[in-house]
C-alpha cells in the first residue's frame, strides 16, 4: 500500500485521482486534508484513517471494472460525510473471499453520512458492504446493495432504490422510524459469498414504526433469514 501522511490542501481546488482502471493496489490517506476539488477512485482500494481524509469535495467512483474497487477505513470507527457517486460496483471495506472461497469481513467500521448516488442516469451504482457500516445519508443509488457485514441503516432511504441481499451471518439493523427497501427485492445473498451456512438477520430497533419492502422485481422475494 502507498501511505500518504502529508496534508493535501485546497490550493486552487485541486482534485485527487487514485488508481488506474484494473489496478488492485491500495492508497492510505492519514492526514486531515482540506482539498476541495473532490476525489476520483479509478482502481484499487482507497483507505482513510479519519473523517477529513477526503477533503470537502465529493468522491466519484469512476471505473467499471467489477468488484476490485474499494473504499474503506484503515482504523476503526471512521465517519465520512463526503457525497459518493458510483459508476458500477463499489466495495465498502476490504472484505472479500479468501483462497478457499470463504467470505472474510473487514473489521474497521465506517459511517457514511453523505449522499450515495449513481454517477449519472445511465449508470447504476451497486454497493457491497464488506465491513461494519452505518448508512445515515439520503441515498439514491440504484444498482442494489449486498450486505455482507453487520450494517446499520439510520435513514429511511439509506439503502438506495433497488434490491437488498443479506449475506449469511450478517445483520441488517434499522434504527429509523420508517425504513424502506426500495424498488427491487429482499433476498439471501448468493452472488458474492459463494457456499456458506446460515442466513442473514434483519433487526428492527425500538425506534422503528414500520418497514416497507417494495417488491417490483416480478420474481418475488426469497429471504429465509429472521426478522427480530
Amino acid at each position: 500500500a502507498m501511505t500518504i501522511n502529508t496534508t493535501l490542501d485546497d490550493t486552487n481546488d485541486h482534485a485527487l485521482v487514485v488508481g488506474m482502471s484494473g489496478t488492485k493496489g491500495a492508497v492510505v490517506l492519514n492526514a486531515n486534508n482540506t482539498y476541495a476539488g473532490g476525489t476520483t477512485l479509478q482502481g484499487g482500494s482507497l483507505l482513510v484513517s479519519n473523517g477529513s481524509a477526503l477533503g470537502s469535495g465529493a468522491v466519484t467512483v469512476a471505473a467499471t471494472t467489477g468488484n476490485n474497487m474499494a473504499l474503506g477505513a484503515s482504523t476503526n470507527g471512521v465517519p465520512l460525510a463526503n457525497n459518493i457517486a458510483v459508476t458500477d460496483n463499489l466495495n465498502i471495506g476490504t472484505g472479500g473471499l479468501n483462497n478457499s472461497g470463504t467470505f472474510v469481513a473487514d473489521t474497521n467500521a465506517l459511517t457514511l453520512s453523505g449522499t450515495i448516488s449513481d454517477v449519472d442516469a445511465s449508470h447504476h451504482g451497486r454497493l457491497y458492504l464488506t465491513t461494519p457500516t452505518t448508512l445515515s445519508g439520503t441515498n439514491t443509488y440504484s444498482g442494489g446493495t449486498y450486505v455482507e457485514a453487520n450494517t446499520t441503516v439510520s435513514n429511511n432511504s439509506g439503502l438506495g432504490s433497488s434490491f437488498v441481499d443479506i449475506g449469511y451471518g450478517a445483520n441488517l439493523t434499522f434504527s429509523t422510524p420508517h425504513p424502506v427497501i426500495g424498488g427491487g427485492s429482499l433476498a439471501d445473498a448468493s452472488q458474492f459469498l459463494g457456499p456458506s451456512a446460515g442466513s442473514g438477520t434483519i433487526k428492527l430497533d425500538p425506534s422503528v414504526a414500520d418497514l416497507t419492502i417494495n417488491e417490483t422485481s416480478g420474481n418475488g422475494s426469497q429471504f429465509s433469514g429472521q426478522i427480530t
